[in-house]
């Protein structure tokens, strides 16, 4: 039911994204204001998608990566710069002042001139009428750039937080699979030893020892490749948390001590509207983000074509200092506009509007790709979970029958019954469901966590500043 709901709403909602996806590929101008993830905390996945496993190890390993990521570091001194860019294009729009102040000491050529002190301050009031666009498209493009690098990081959050609990489930499912191989192996050296008292009372054959002995180190040999999927897997982890690797066996040695080996999904996955999926994203708004800030830099490249009008004002002050008094010999004043204008010669303005109309229809066309990435993203994520789901239940019946399959071969070897041929097979076919079965719970949890991503699962703009300010205290 969860599945058919879920594609209904994918491929319902594929008509809508296309639609919007073109219309705003056709657009001249920016959209009126730039996204706001701040303000959109639509119900569809909980933000610290981590939670819903209740495992600890596994929340507090994604939580230390968030907080000691040097990229999501560096993300974040970018959108400081970028904020600061913005205010200054809105500075832009208002009245700005300056100052110029000269002090100089000089005396006139010839006998007898006296040393005089000038000091001048100029004052200078300026104002850009923006008649054409020009001021107030460059601060929605500034307003979209911070925009893009707000969900550029929240994005990076969501591919950190994902790595790292997909990273923990491999290291948790290949110490599951080594202590499976462990246990086989350990069944497996029991029977040898069996087969080999056999042989010296005169009931076994040689043939059964050599079977017996090449499973057992075939079993054996499968181990150093889990332990090093294990090694690479803790590799991975350490360098996500930049935690040393013993301080990262320690911890999750100790915090969950009681914790199933791999996480489990301990609540239903979200379900709501595939619109909201689909905007939460936060690929999504960045490349929606992107699209607003060409467009609006088309606006500005538009706007070359007309003149610049400015009004400056200035006042005027030379005070003379002679014999350490102060007078006031002038005071004047200045007002008028001022004038500027790339044409007649448009050619170079043309130009700079058809590359930023082509940048323009560039980003669109990202914009609607990205669309269409999380529609597939999310349908085969989720697509790939319910079929984990589907074939548990089979696995651990098998399991259980080998099992019993085992124990019966074994009882019929000893009485005779059967050769020992029957006993290893039951032997290979127990190891290989029971490895199969952790191998699916791998992937259960695994696939559950790349449906969150894909749900760009993860804190709001405003939850991310809040949890990283607080990690630097």
């Amino acid at each position: 039911m969860l599945k058919m709901t879920f594609f209904r709403k994918i491929h319902s909602f594929k008509a809508l994204s296309c639609a919007l996806c073109l219309g705003l590929s056709a657009c001249v101008s920016a959209p009126p204001a730039p996204l706001n993830s701040s303000n959109t905390r639509e119900a569809v996945a909980a933000p610290d998608w981590w939670q819903s496993f209740d495992d600890p190890i596994l929340a507090r390993l994604i939580e230390t990566s968030l907080r000691q990521n040097y990229d999501l570091a560096a993300s974040t001194a970018g959108i400081d710069a970028l904020e600061a860019l913005a205010r200054q294009a809105g500075i832009d729009l208002t009245p700005t002042t300056s100052t110029t102040a000269e002090i100089e000491l000089g005396r006139a050529a010839g006998q007898n001139q006296s040393t005089d002190t000038f000091a001048r301050i100029r004052p200078v009031l300026s104002w850009e009428a923006d008649l054409f666009g020009r001021l107030r498209a460059a601060r929605r493009a500034a307003r979209y750039d911070l925009t893009s690098s707000i969900e550029g990081r929240r994005d990076l959050a969501v591919i950190i937080a994902s790595q790292t609990g997909l990273a923990y489930t491999a290291f948790q499912g290949a110490s599951v699979r080594i202590e499976v191989a462990k246990k086989s192996a350990a069944l497996q050296e029991e029977s040898v030893q069996l087969v080999e008292t056999l042989l010296e009372n005169g009931r076994g054959s040689d043939l059964d020892l050599q079977r017996a002995r090449a499973q057992y180190r075939s079993t054996l040999a499968s181990i150093p490749l889990l332990e090093a999927a294990r090694d690479n897997a803790m590799t991975q982890l350490a360098a996500l948390t930049a935690l040393p690797r013993q301080d990262l066996i320690v911890l999750i040695e100790t915090t969950g001590a009681d914790q199933n080996p791999i996480p489990q999904l301990q609540r239903p996955l979200p379900d709501s509207d595939m619109e909201a999926y689909i905007r939460r994203r936060p690929d999504v708004r960045q490349a929606e983000a992107e699209l607003g800030s060409f467009a609006a830099l088309e606006d500005v490249s538009r706007a070359d074509l007309f003149p610049v009008i400015s009004v400056n004002a200035n006042v005027l002050s030379l005070l003379d200092l002679p014999d350490d008094t102060i007078e006031v010999n002038t005071l004047g004043f200045g007002v008028g506009p001022s004038i500027s204008w790339a044409g007649p010669d448009l050619r170079s303005a043309r130009a700079r509007i058809d590359v930023a109309n082509a940048r323009a229809r560039q980003a669109a066309a990202l914009y609607e790709q990205a669309v269409l990435n999380a529609l597939r993203d999310t349908e085969s994520a989720l697509t790939d979970y319910l079929a984990e789901i589907k074939r548990r239940d089979d696995l651990e019946k098998a399991v259980r029958a080998s099992r019993n399959a085992l124990n019966l071969a074994t009882l019929r070897y000893n009485e005779g019954l059967d050769d020992y041929l029957e006993v290893l097979d039951a032997q290979r076919t127990l190891l290989a469901s029971e490895d199969r079965l952790a191998i699916n719970e791998i992937a259960i949890t695994q696939t559950a966590i790349s449906v969150y991503r894909n749900l760009g699962g993860v804190w709001s703009h405003t939850e991310l500043s809040s949890f990283l300010k607080t990690a630097d205290k």
